[in-house]
């Protein structure tokens, strides 16, 4: 019996070949959705705090929190 020969250049070359191709596609985005400006907006640690916990209450993120309680106020 004796050691196996290993070659490390052919198990590097079928690592990267296998992994070519693999990245996700990006998502086509629609210019009239695309969010491309911003607003800059200041808070109180409480009214931050209050933020936070009803987005974070209803599993949402602080921004979709903040444009779902700006375009979905019903009155």
């Amino acid at each position: 019996m004796g050691f196996k020969k290993i070659s490390s250049q052919k198990n590097e070359e079928d690592f990267l070949n296998s992994a070519r191709g693999e990245t996700s596609e990006t998502k086509i985005v629609n210019k009239k959705t695309k969010r491309n400006k911003s607003f800059l907006l200041y808070f109180t640690e409480d009214e931050l705090e209050k933020v936070r916990n009803e987005a974070a209450r209803i599993g949402m993120g602080i921004n979709q929190y903040i444009r779902f309680k700006v375009f979905n106020n019903i009155v």
